[in-house]
């Protein structure tokens, strides 16, 4: 599915990358071009689009099998650049239009023969599993415990679907080919640059730690941005993105198999290390759910931070095969 742009910024791509045809009016116009292209990146989004079709076309207008069809088609329909070069230089119309409206017609017959979607490649983890992959692009794809992403790449960009779990994402340059993460209702847009997404429980984050990314709610209208350092989140099921700063070490830490807490309540701190185990820590005492804890522990090992918590909180902790539970220590708390 392509990304839905603004249809004036896409006129306005259009308009530009026409202009650019022409030598003299890159040169002259090259600083205001640049000013465009700068002022967001949906604009790149789109001149990028522009500028790979056009890119296409031009390798694919000389086999003679769609020279054929694209004079049969070029007879009912014409494109944009036919309009906008017919109207930017009309002296020039009686040599530039007949030969793009066989490129048009190389087009046209492309989106018919072409137009299911590629198929998608899905990569998954096991509970407590992690796994690092190399995509077809050369962006590098680290899946957390317990997620599944599928991924593809079609004529526009490239998608990245996180069906639950989390994913850390390096990608490659590619001006032609945005790269989009798609879960929970949200897009997340990026050109190149390094970030974070997580699926859990019907919220979504994002934490960005390098370059700039796009994140888009088409459902609600919204739109943010974020820098490095910078955190964003959202529910599935209802609109408001909240933005934040955060430390992105800590957010990271699950790729060195830590798991970094800081003052975050006793609750939490067992949620978030039974995404790593089969065997769970459950709190058998609810008051002491709130209690504030710091500490990098390895993901995974329950009873390490069992262990841990009992050493410097007043809490005990009952093992057994299937679980371990803690429970508020009456005797260290009354101290």
């Amino acid at each position: 599915m392509n990304r839905k742009l603004d249809p004036k910024i896409r006129e306005e791509a259009e308009r530009w990358f026409t202009r650019r045809l022409d030598p003299v009016v890159r040169r002259e116009e090259s600083q205001d071009f640049q000013r465009w292209l700068g002022q967001s990146l949906e604009r790149e989004i789109a001149y990028a689009e522009v500028r790979e079709l056009w890119e296409s076309l031009e390798q694919l207008k000389d086999v003679p099998s769609l020279k054929r069809l694209a004079a049969q088609e070029a007879n009912v329909r014409a494109s944009w650049l036919v309009r906008v070069l017919g109207a930017l230089f009309p002296e020039r119309a009686p040599m530039l239009v007949p030969a793009l409206l066989g490129v048009v017609g190389v087009a046209l017959f492309l989106n018919f023969w072409m137009g299911k979607e590629p198929p998608l490649q899905q990569f998954t983890t096991a509970l407590g599993e992690q796994r690092t992959e190399t995509l077809s692009d050369g962006s590098t794809l680290r899946l957390n415990t317990d997620s599944q992403v599928d991924f593809r790449i079609n004529g526009s960009r490239r998608e990245i679907f996180l069906r639950r779990g989390e994913a850390a994402f390096d990608v490659a340059k590619d001006p032609r080919r945005p790269f989009v993460v798609t879960s929970g209702g949200g897009e997340v847009t990026a050109l190149g640059t390094h970030f974070l997404v997580r699926n859990e429980q019907g919220m979504v984050f994002v934490t960005l730690t390098e370059g700039r990314v796009q994140i888009s709610r088409p459902e609600y209208h919204e739109i943010e941005w974020l820098d490095p350092g910078q955190q964003a989140s959202f529910k599935e099921v209802s609109g408001g993105i909240v933005r934040r700063n955060v430390d992105v070490a800590l957010v990271m830490g699950w790729m060195s198999g830590r798991l970094e807490l800081r003052d975050v309540p006793l609750s939490e701190a067992v949620g978030e290390a039974n995404r790593y185990s089969a065997r769970k820590i459950r709190i058998g005492d609810p008051e002491i759910g709130s209690i504030a804890v710091s500490g990098s522990f390895r993901t995974g090992d329950v009873d390490s931070l069992a262990n841990a918590l009992s050493a410097a909180f007043p809490v005990r902790a009952r093992f057994s095969d299937k679980e371990v539970v803690l429970l508020a220590d009456q005797k260290r708390s009354r101290k």
